[in-house]
C-alpha cells in the first residue's frame, strides 16, 4: 500500500492500494479497460476504483472524475473527496495517473454529504 497526500498526482497500478494521509480513506485500482472504436482519437476508458472509508466499501466506476463525501471517525467531520483521472495507458488492468484531493467541512442540518 502506498501513502498519498491530498493533491498529489501519482501512477496507480492495477491491484495497488493507496491510503490518503490523515484520513480513514483508502482506494484500490481494480482495473481499467480501454476501448478504441475506429481510431486512436475515439477512445473510451472504464476505470474501476474501490473506495473504503469508515469500514465500509463502495465500488464506483469512473471515466473522468468523481466527487463524494465520508465521515472521518477520528475528527467526526465530513470530508469531501475528489478523484480526477488524467490518463489510463492500458487495454486491460493497467495503471492510471490520477489525483485525489480532500477537504473538510462541518455537517449542517439539511446538508447531504453525498454530492
Amino acid at each position: 500500500m502506498i501513502s498519498i497526500v491530498s493533491g498529489e498526482r501519482f501512477w496507480f497500478k492495477a491491484g495497488q492500494e493507496a491510503k490518503l494521509k490523515n484520513t480513514d480513506f483508502t482506494i484500490k485500482n481494480k482495473g481499467v479497460m480501454k476501448t478504441i472504436f475506429r481510431d486512436p482519437f475515439d477512445e473510451f476508458y472504464d476505470v474501476f476504483l474501490q473506495l473504503t472509508f469508515q469500514s465500509e466499501e463502495e465500488v464506483i466506476e469512473l471515466s473522468l472524475s468523481s466527487t463524494g463525501a465520508w465521515k472521518d471517525i477520528r475528527s467526526c467531520k465530513w470530508k469531501v473527496f475528489h478523484i480526477e483521472i488524467f490518463s489510463a495507458d492500458c487495454y486491460h488492468d493497467g495503471p492510471v495517473f490520477l489525483e485525489v484531493t480532500t477537504d473538510d467541512y462541518e455537517k449542517r442540518d439539511g446538508v447531504n454529504p453525498d454530492l
